[in-house]
């Protein structure tokens, strides 16, 4: 990403918490209520295990967001010339 791009996506993304959906405190609730669930019954080589997927996951999910990011930037860039 240039560098234009990247403050682009690092502005959108300390935005993305102010959600407009009322129901997207419930869900981290609920999430965070899950893992601690979870978390509680797993042996500690259980729960190295899951810290390790769930940082893969977590690294997937931000390649997967910049890359819409920026398809969605060349997108709205590709329309403004029609």
């Amino acid at each position: 990403m240039s560098p234009l791009e990247q403050a682009l996506y690092d502005f959108l993304m300390e935005k993305r918490y102010e959600v407009h959906e009322p129901e997207y405190p419930d869900f981290c609730r609920c999430a965070q209520g899950r893992e601690a669930s979870l978390r509680a019954a797993l042996t500690p080589s259980q729960a190295e295990l899951l810290d390790s997927f769930l940082l893969e996951a977590r690294l997937k999910t931000d390649a997967e967001q910049e890359a819409m990011f920026q398809h969605a930037l060349h997108l709205g860039l590709e329309l403004g010339r029609l």
